[in-house]
């Protein structure tokens, strides 16, 4: 889980987000491409990530918070 504690960047690579969401990067890739992009509008190579968008990213990266959000319809 992310820390108010910590000093947050600006921007974080992949490699970085991932280590903070504790996953790896091909599940940030997956999470991504699941809640974020589209086929029309595909993940880029490569991403910087706020500190807002990992805190997003933290809700989807763990399976037992989801219960407590709503979700959105997909976009087609």
């Amino acid at each position: 889980m992310l820390s108010l504690n910590n000093t947050a960047k600006q921007y974080y690579n992949e490699a970085e987000a991932a280590r903070i969401l504790r996953i790896t990067v091909r599940e940030l890739h997956e999470i991504l491409d699941h809640h974020v992009f589209t086929a029309e509008n595909p993940r880029p190579r490569a991403i910087e990530l706020t500190y807002s968008d990992l805190l997003l990213l933290s809700v989807w990266a763990e399976p037992r918070r989801r219960n407590n959000v709503v979700e959105m319809p997909h976009r087609n």
